[in-house]
């Protein structure tokens, strides 16, 4: 349900402790919207902010997931992080070799790889 509609029908409390002590729903779905977001849902727990095409308003809308990483140092749901499969020899360096074959986060920033929508999501 888009966002906005969803307040209005009485929502209800939305998001985790990290939202709710941080933000105003209304006064953060205002930002999304304000930085380019083209629709903003709610879809069960999250806000899912429909991507602009133009650049700038991306940059936006991703500047403010960055910035609640940032925040909360955190991924906030549905993007995947940037980082790498760990080797066997990196394992070995990192005294733990049984972490082999595991996923190695690099940076919970978000970037621009087209993506449709980005979800927020806060615990």
């Amino acid at each position: 349900m888009e966002a906005r509609a969803w307040l209005e029908r009485g929502g209800g409390p939305f998001g985790g402790d990290g939202f709710v002590s941080h933000h105003d729903f209304a006064a953060f779905v205002a930002e999304l919207y304000g930085a380019g977001a083209v629709l903003v849902e709610v879809v069960k727990h999250t806000l899912v902010a429909t991507m602009p095409q133009q650049p700038e308003a991306r940059a936006r809308v991703i500047a403010i997931y960055n910035r609640e990483v940032d925040r909360f140092d955190e991924e906030f749901g549905g993007e995947e992080p940037q980082g790498h499969e760990i080797g066997r020899e990196e394992a070995i360096a990192m005294g733990h070799p049984e972490a082999e074959g595991e996923w190695m986060l690099e940076d919970l920033h978000v970037t621009d790889r087209g993506q449709a929508t980005i979800t927020f999501w806060w615990d």
